[in-house]
């Protein structure tokens, strides 16, 4: 009877500990998770309100969850910054017509010249500049487009002669104004899997920078051809050159080799940014070879091994 009592008394005991163990272990859990949550919260909080330094939640737990949080943070800063970046070259680049075009006003405005020639030049700069500011506009709602998060690439089996041949065609009234000559040869015949719309405002990119920077009676030279497995449009211009220094720059949005030539030229130093974007997502590039006041030779080379598909962005 004593032994049974003992027993008995030990397992009510024992289930008392556990219980007891079991309480303490929930309240425990409990308290930490509560204690991760409000420090989840304040990272969370930090990161809505702009400050987006990394932080641990804890160095021994969660450590998939402190990886993805400060992913997060860090493209949330990137982005940030991007928008900043963006927002501040627009109002730089618009800034410079905004200011022509009041000025120009203002001395319409209170000029006491009756001369219509002196009118018609003053509006005349004044639809320059808002072409120019059009431009710019047109320009950068492409390089949104071709955000490298959202864009994509459909591609269409596509002639490379005809795209050449009419990408010339098209841009030769405007050579023609400085009575610059476009000369296309194609070397090869070439038909190969691309985005043709995209390669189209790429090329002509090019080529309507070759226009900008070349002298009046001037030559640029279209060449198509293959090299390897890969098709190649060459682009050969007589115009100002780039400096070795700002050849690896020229991509970049909104940088513009010779800044205060390119003003007078119209352009919105997006371009060269469009096209690069462009053939890299074709999985392709773009060789550079420039003399200062000789000229320059753009070359975009794009893979012949792409088939017909859809290429999306492989961060997305």
């Amino acid at each position: 009877m004593y032994t049974f009592t003992s027993q008995k008394q030990l397992m009510y005991s024992a289930i008392i500990f556990i219980v007891i163990l079991f309480l303490s272990l929930t309240s425990y859990n409990y308290f930490i998770n509560r204690i991760y949550l409000n420090d989840l919260l304040s990272v969370m909080s930090n990161i809505a309100n702009g400050r987006y330094e990394k932080k641990s939640l804890d160095e021994n737990k969660h450590t998939e969850m402190d990886t993805q949080l400060n992913m997060i943070s860090a493209r949330v800063e990137t982005l940030e910054k991007q928008k900043d970046s963006f927002i501040y070259d627009i109002s730089h680049e618009l800034r410079t017509p905004l200011s022509t075009i009041k000025i120009l006003s203002q001395s319409i405005q209170y000029s006491q010249n009756d001369e219509v020639d002196i009118y018609k030049e003053f509006f005349s700069d004044i639809v320059n500049e808002i072409d120019r500011m059009d431009n710019i506009i047109t320009d950068m709602m492409q390089s949104v487009d071709l955000d490298p998060n959202s864009y994509i690439v459909k591609l269409r089996l596509s002639y490379l002669n005809y795209l050449c041949e009419s990408i010339v065609k098209r841009l030769q009234p405007i050579a023609f104004k400085k009575n610059i000559t476009i000369e296309f040869v194609a070397l090869s015949n070439l038909q190969i899997y691309i985005d043709p719309t995209k390669i189209d405002r790429a090329v002509s990119n090019i080529i309507e920078n070759a226009i900008k920077y070349s002298e009046n009676d001037s030559k640029i030279e279209v060449t198509l051809y293959q090299e390897r497995n890969r098709a190649c449009i060459s682009v050969r211009d007589e115009g100002i050159g780039i400096s070795q220094s700002e050849i690896n720059r020229i991509f970049e949005r909104f940088y513009r080799v010779k800044k205060d030539r390119s003003r007078t030229t119209g352009g919105s130093g997006l371009g060269l940014y469009i096209t690069k974007k462009i053939i890299d997502m074709h999985q392709g590039e773009i060789d550079i070879k420039s003399i200062e006041n000789i000229g320059s030779i753009f070359t975009i080379k794009l893979p012949m091994n792409l088939y017909s598909q859809t290429i999306f962005n492989k961060n997305n």
